[in-house]
């Protein structure tokens, strides 16, 4: 399998920061046995005073190294919304749902920088030019479209939570993405999953994965 070599809305997934913490299988508040303590040495035993001084205003923390505002930083785009809402070509062309938060997935090695975003994937070099994709992950795993919206509207495998690691010691790209069974009538979840596995074939990403897929 392939990427794509660069030429010239609707499901949507919740998440928060801090407490309480999201359930990602149900996105409703979930209160953790942290939250609990954390909660207990602020407010104290009910009817005692605080055991820990609430802060009054927010700390000032210093740059470091790799913050965004540092002299001397660099970086280029890469994927976003638009990229992997266009991803796919042939039968794959507008087929991508829109998603989010972005899941992100990210290697580098031998001068290349492969990155998913959701459900596409791409390759750069070190100085941000794209040389391949975007290409929808559905049809890099060589799976169904995940929607054909023209009638009848057909759902096809669902797939989210990229990953990617660079080996040095094999000088392989792997790449690794969920999957899940639907109905293709509803896209409602038939059971089940499965963890997908592309390994590149040379040191080049470009050049051709092996998948389970």
């Amino acid at each position: 399998m392939h990427l794509q070599r660069t030429g010239a809305g609707d499901a949507t997934a919740g998440g928060s920061a801090g407490l309480p913490v999201l359930d990602q299988s149900t996105e409703f508040a979930r209160v953790t046995p942290d939250d609990i303590v954390i909660e207990e040495e602020i407010g104290g035993a009910p009817g005692a005073g605080p055991t820990v001084a609430a802060p009054l205003d927010f700390p000032t923390v210093a740059n470091t190294a790799v913050a965004l505002v540092n002299r001397g930083f660099f970086g280029f785009d890469a994927l976003d919304h638009l990229d992997q809402r266009n991803a796919g070509t042939g039968l794959f062309t507008n087929t991508q749902f829109s998603l989010e938060p972005p899941d992100q997935a990210l290697c580098v090695g031998n001068g290349f920088v492969v990155e998913s975003v959701n459900t596409a994937i791409a390759v750069f070099k070190t100085n941000g030019a794209r040389i391949a994709g975007p290409t929808a992950l559905n049809q890099f795993f060589a799976l169904a479209p995940e929607v054909i919206r023209t009638p009848p509207v057909r759902f096809g495998d669902f797939t989210s939570d990229p990953r990617c690691y660079f080996d040095r010691a094999t000088n392989r790209f792997f790449v690794i993405l969920l999957q899940i069974d639907v109905d293709p009538a509803t896209g409602n979840f038939t059971g089940p999953s499965h963890q997908l596995i592309a390994v590149s074939k040379t040191g080049d990403p470009t050049a051709g994965f092996n998948s389970s897929g």
